[in-house]
């Protein structure tokens, strides 16, 4: 999400909402205005330093991935205060979570004890600025429950990471990408089987000892896998009971007794 969008806090929508503007009884009665408009860059940028928490998202080849995060109710909204609520270009969205992340900042340096003497091979330390890659702060708008925790947020946030690694290993070893039908309903079955399967050898795989060399990506997690099994399995049963009652033979349909 881009930092410029548009957001209106909470607490000031329903404060305008229920303090409507009043009539001073000369003229056309004045239309009422929006509240302020603030970006997400703003909003974040303006939140303490207690406010950010680091969270650990994830185990990667290197380690445990943290990130410092933050998240906020808000309105996302457009328009300015120079129109009316009513104006076409003044529309403020439903409450949700705006999720805020940015990497942890980077260890500093200790500086020397002034009672330590320098050594002569080593040169006397300079106020010198490393070039450090850029990483900007990234930013979600979920519309999540209110009780769900941040943890859980930051999990779902990426959590394209571990689509993306579903198509890379799902096209050279499960076939994801042999289908040549022409109907949706055609993709959608072969999609799902292609995804049970992926989801089955990996939960087999998992339960084999590892090489010392390797290691798992992080979206495969002993966790995870069940859940995968479970949706597929109920996208499955959704396309056999259409399939049923759009070929009509719901009504001779009789499941097997063991």
């Amino acid at each position: 999400m881009e930092s410029t969008l548009g957001c209106r806090l909470p607490h000031q929508v329903q404060e305008a909402r229920l303090e409507p503007t009043a009539y001073q009884g000369r003229g056309q009665p004045c239309k009422p205005r929006p509240v302020p408009l603030y970006s997400v860059k703003e909003l974040t940028e303006a939140q303490p330093a207690s406010a950010w928490q680091t969270i650990e998202w994830c185990q990667g080849t290197k380690g445990t991935m943290r990130t410092q995060v933050v998240a906020m109710r808000v309105h996302w909204a457009t328009g300015s205060p120079r129109h009316s609520t009513s104006h076409s270009r003044v529309q403020t969205g439903p409450e949700g979570w705006l999720l805020a992340e940015r990497p942890l900042p980077p260890p500093r340096p200790q500086e020397p004890s002034p009672d330590q003497p320098l050594s002569v091979d080593e040169p006397p330390t300079q106020n010198v600025v490393e070039e450090q890659e850029v990483q900007e702060t990234k930013y979600w708008f979920s519309t999540l429950p209110l009780d769900i925790s941040l943890e859980r947020m930051v999990t779902l946030a990426h959590a394209r990471w571990v689509i993306e690694q579903f198509y890379e290993d799902a096209k050279p070893e499960c076939g994801l990408d042999d289908f040549q039908g022409r109907h949706w309903d055609g993709l959608h079955r072969h999609l799902a089987l292609v995804m049970l399967a992926d989801s089955f050898l990996k939960l087999q795989r998992l339960q084999l000892p590892l090489p010392a060399d390797e290691n798992f990506p992080p979206s495969v997690t002993p966790s995870l896998l069940p859940s995968v099994h479970r949706q597929v399995l109920l996208w499955l049963f959704q396309d056999l009971v259409l399939w049923l009652i759009q070929t009509d033979q719901i009504k001779s349909f009789r499941p097997r007794r063991n």
